[in-house]
């Protein structure tokens, strides 16, 4: 996992890699390298690059067998979202990107508890790796996953997204390193930067969405119907994609909307089954369907 942000966008995405395919992951990384136009580095930073080698890591990600996840946050219009965290001190500085980090985690365990079960039977664990940003600790990790845990048994999480599933996770297979010790954590930093370049207009100057376009094969999806519908419909917005606030919420301009108007904003999918449920947005969600998709993950 891997974040991306300025004083205006806070960026959080996951790359989802089954572990048969996790050892391939520096092959595929040297692959990627060799395609680069002119490039001499050692190191691939997606926002160093220039236009061309970031749509080839882009087109390159989108031929891989993963599933992409991320979370756009516009933190100017986030009035009002306080530190959910205040009780844990070590939290102080860090709790927004990990309260980014448990929406985005929200999504990454709905899909691999649905995936397990229909390929198993049971839940399957998930490795989380993280890329250590910003003074983030294992400990404060810890900390923040007990801390949503225990606020999930008795109702008290702080905003009605979902939930996590924590049949998927153990904090033994959780890891925070260096971004440069974990080639996984570059495809990771390449999702975060290209939706960034999609809606940033503050550092980059202006918005292109054609390298999250390019992300759209990989991008996690589900089949959703509200119970205002009779036909369910593949939706990537609030699965794949989230952004927060709401998409009239953030108030965001027409050139940074396109690109969540290209997933599928403003109608978005929401957990069926929320730690804190309300009654206009109760779905009925398939289980299987985001594996029966064309944009499934090869061997699901």
């Amino acid at each position: 996992m891997d974040p991306e942000g300025s004083s205006e966008w806070l960026i959080v995405s996951g790359i989802l890699v089954r572990k048969e395919s996790e050892d391939k992951l520096d092959s595929w990384y040297a692959d990627m390298r060799s395609r680069l136009v002119k490039f001499k580095g050692k190191v691939i930073h997606f926002a160093k690059l220039n236009e061309t080698n970031k749509l080839i890591t882009c087109q390159f990600l989108s031929k891989k067998p993963v599933k992409i996840f991320s979370v756009c946050s516009n933190k100017k219009n986030m009035k009002g979202y306080t530190n959910p965290f205040a009780e844990l001190r070590s939290l102080d500085r860090n709790w927004f990107y990990c309260w980014l980090t448990r929406v985005l985690l929200e999504r990454i365990t709905h899909f691999v508890l649905n995936d397990s079960m229909l390929r198993s039977g049971k839940p399957a664990k998930v490795k989380l790796i993280y890329s250590h940003r910003g003074g983030l600790s294992y400990s404060q990790l810890n900390a923040y996953f007990a801390l949503i845990k225990m606020q999930g048994r008795v109702g008290g999480l702080y905003l009605e997204l979902g939930k996590v599933y924590f049949e998927t996770l153990d904090m033994r297979l959780v890891e925070v390193i260096p971004h440069f010790e974990h080639l996984g954590l570059t495809f990771a930093d390449i999702a975060a930067s290209a939706y960034f370049k999609g809606c940033d207009t503050y550092n980059t100057h202006a918005c292109d969405p054609r390298f999250a376009q390019a992300l759209k094969s990989r991008m996690a999806s589900v089949e959703y119907r509200d119970e205002t519908e009779i036909e369910s419909y593949r939706t990537y917005a609030g699965y794949g994609v989230k952004l927060l606030p709401s998409f009239r919420g953030a108030n965001i301009t027409k050139e940074q909307s396109l690109i969540f108007k290209f997933y599928g904003y403003p109608r978005q999918w929401w957990d069926p089954t929320p730690t804190t449920p309300s009654p206009y947005r109760m779905a009925t969600v398939s289980p299987t369907v985001a594996l029966d998709a064309p944009d499934k993950m090869p061997g699901a």
